[in-house]
């Protein structure tokens, strides 16, 4: 094997030997030490455009969704929205509870304070409305013939909360006394009549007649002036 002579550069005499060498062939080979300066920025050029590269590609694989580390499908807005994935199934959502890797205990319900629950349960229902008591209704019809009879004994027991309710002719005029009749058998209603007219109880005759709707019918005779009405002014 050949044995190679290294070269001292430093040597002045050698320095000459290059340096003429180099005036006779412009276009020859360059010194080592440019040719070493050369070849480190070419590979350092080399480095930087794989580098780009690289880059590039990253950048390019995570615009498809897809994760340069570990290979697969990135998740995107469709398993988060709940949209059909690229196999056709509906991406599944995580429960709210284990979201996160963590679990979170269900929202208690509101429950009412003790009070308007014990309120609620106590709560009567709204009494019925009972019906108001009729007053006593009654005719009055004029028996003798006295003109403005019937009138008068009208007047009369409307101030004493008796209704007259029809006013009219009895078929006769030839009555002499009066009496009432009782249209709805009710002895308590007919005794507050009686006593407003200042009747005796044996001027009273039981007549129903549920027909007439009226609790009784007075039918004025002659002696009408021994009334009550016709007593006061």
């Amino acid at each position: 094997m050949a044995k190679r002579t290294r070269r001292n550069l430093s040597d002045p005499r050698i320095q000459r030997i290059l340096k003429a060498y180099q005036q006779s062939s412009p276009g020859g080979p360059v010194p080592y030490s440019d040719r070493g300066a050369s070849r480190f920025l070419r590979n350092t050029l080399w480095l930087l455009l794989l580098v780009m590269a690289l880059a590039a590609g990253y950048y390019a694989l995570n615009s498809r969704h897809w994760s340069f580390l570990d290979g697969g499908p990135k998740a995107g807005p469709a398993l988060q929205t709940g949209r059909a994935t690229s196999g056709g199934q509906p991406a599944q959502q995580p429960h709210p509870a284990t979201q996160g890797g963590e679990k979170h205990a269900p929202a208690e319900q509101a429950t009412p304070p003790a009070s308007e629950a014990a309120a609620e349960k106590t709560e009567s229902p709204s009494p019925k409305p009972e019906p108001v008591p009729r007053g006593i209704q009654v005719q009055v019809l004029n028996g003798c013939g006295a003109p403005g009879v019937a009138a008068r004994v009208t007047r009369y027991l409307r101030k004493n909360n008796i209704d007259v309710v029809l006013r009219d002719n009895y078929k006769s005029f030839n009555v002499k006394e009066t009496f009432i009749l009782d249209r709805v058998d009710n002895p308590e209603r007919m005794a507050k009549i009686a006593r407003a007219l200042g009747l005796p109880q044996s001027r009273i005759r039981l007549q129903k007649d549920e027909n007439l709707q009226v609790d009784a019918t007075i039918v004025i005779g002659a002696d009408f002036k021994s009334l009550k009405p016709f007593q006061s002014k």
